[in-house]
């Protein structure tokens, strides 16, 4: 497995308020598989709101909080905890293939969660906290892309696709001023 990380200087500037997480992030493939699929579902269950444009797709795994400005020692120990974690872990396939919402927003998941999945997510979670950087992420995991947001009625909750993801890597996020997301774009192992 590997990690995709940024080098610190390159996070913009520091004063701004950032979101810092580390996600799964869909291939261009997958991506435009992902909104066919909103297509489907939107012309089927007419349930309105604001599509989220592709390009923002993402499958969080550890949410680190919000931080204005955003600690330069808490990137470096992020980035080894990432490096950590990709040692440990395999490659595995998932699939989306439900669709569901949590009141307003609609979202693509998993009906049965990878054993490689779960496995990412604690072990990133735990070398995290080695690292002094605890996730402010919920004490189980809920895979899900968000597609929606603000739906006039709620996306039905159903089968879908399937939608198949190899997943080789994860990267660290941010989301900086509403400005949309910066991917990392370096390897660590």
């Amino acid at each position: 497995m590997q990690s995709d990380l940024q080098p610190p200087d390159l996070f913009g500037p520091a004063a701004e308020t950032q979101r810092l997480f580390f996600a799964l992030w869909p291939s261009g493939d997958l991506r435009t598989r992902i909104a066919d699929e909103v297509d489907r579902l939107q012309a089927r269950h007419a349930v309105g709101g604001r599509r989220l444009r592709p390009a923002r797709y993402h499958l969080t795994l550890q949410f680190l909080g919000v931080f204005s400005p955003l600690p330069p020692d808490l990137l470096h120990r992020a980035c080894q905890a990432a490096r950590s974690a990709a040692q440990e872990l395999a490659p595995f396939d998932l699939a989306l293939d439900r669709s569901g919402s949590f009141g307003a927003t609609g979202w693509l998941g998993c009906s049965n969660m990878p054993t490689g999945l779960r496995r990412l997510w604690e072990v990133l979670g735990r070398c995290l906290v080695q690292a002094g950087v605890p996730p402010k992420s919920g004490k189980t995991l809920v895979p899900h892309v968000t597609v929606i947001r603000d739906s006039r009625v709620p996306l039905a909750t159903g089968a879908v696709g399937p939608l198949r993801w190899a997943v080789d890597r994860f990267v660290l996020v941010r989301s900086a001023g509403g400005n949309g997301y910066i991917r990392s774009k370096g390897n660590g192992r």
